[in-house]
């Protein structure tokens, strides 16, 4: 999938990585959610049958208020109601997971140009090996104007990595060295470990001609304004 000119340059690399960065900010500031994977992750939950109940409890929620009818959407009336179904679930039930902030990054990548795909991650042992899948879903974008491969994200200088569910954008060695170190409760990578990229994974549902002038209309919120700055989170009170 050709996504960017290869002459690239400095410059569009560094605004690639300032919009990816604004579809998070508006991932994190209009769509504030549970996830049942962060609960069961908190140090204070690990041996709580208290909180793993209730991340079971969020866990099923999300399947029965998000993802059954989303999908049943896109069975009976394709992609604009798939996406919409997701949209609004979220905002009125704020129950989410990674793999549906991948999807809502699908959407809002898609309809402000920004040619994302879905992709995977796997360990990789310190003998080379290719260990287990890591059960978390990210969104990429070659910047190089070649497709993506599977490879250690320490070698994928052109690749940028974009985690809605845990709000960042970053290119893929520096991800990784995240991944690692900040977000070390969530994946325990152990010492000596390194992860590999599989780009090679179902595709999120196509975002149309269709569903971009929908939402662009009736979700103006959605559409980055590139003259602006980042957008800030809303603050609790």
């Amino acid at each position: 999938m050709k996504v960017l000119s290869p002459n690239i340059s400095f410059t569009s690399r560094a605004n690639i990585l300032k919009e990816t960065e604004k579809v998070c900010r508006i991932i994190s500031s209009e769509f504030p959610a549970i996830s049942s994977t962060k609960i069961s992750e908190f140090h204070c939950a690990e041996n709580n049958p208290t909180f793993q109940n209730f991340s079971n409890t969020i866990y099923k929620r999300r399947r029965e208020l998000i993802r059954d009818p989303m999908w049943k959407a896109y069975k009976e009336g394709g992609e604009k109601d798939f996406y919409l179904n997701l949209v609004n679930g979220i905002k009125q039930h704020r129950i989410a997971n990674c793999a549906d902030f991948s999807k809502l990054c699908n959407l809002i990548c898609g309809i402000n140009g920004l040619k994302s795909q879905k992709a995977e991650m796997f360990l990789v042992k310190p003998n080379g090996a290719v260990g287990e899948i890591i059960d978390h879903a990210i969104h990429i974008i070659p910047t190089n104007g070649k497709d993506a491969k599977m490879e250690k994200l320490s070698k994928l200088k052109d690749v940028l990595i974009i985690d809605p569910w845990l709000g960042f954008a970053d290119y893929a060695p520096q991800a990784e060295i995240r991944f690692k170190s900040d977000f070390h409760k969530f994946f325990k990578i152990p010492d000596g470990y390194s992860i590999m990229l599989n780009p090679y994974t179902p595709k999120e549902p196509k975002i149309t001609d269709n569903v971009i002038a929908f939402f662009r209309e009736n979700f103006p919120q959605l559409v980055i304004d590139k003259s602006k700055p980042l957008i800030t989170p809303p603050v609790i009170k």
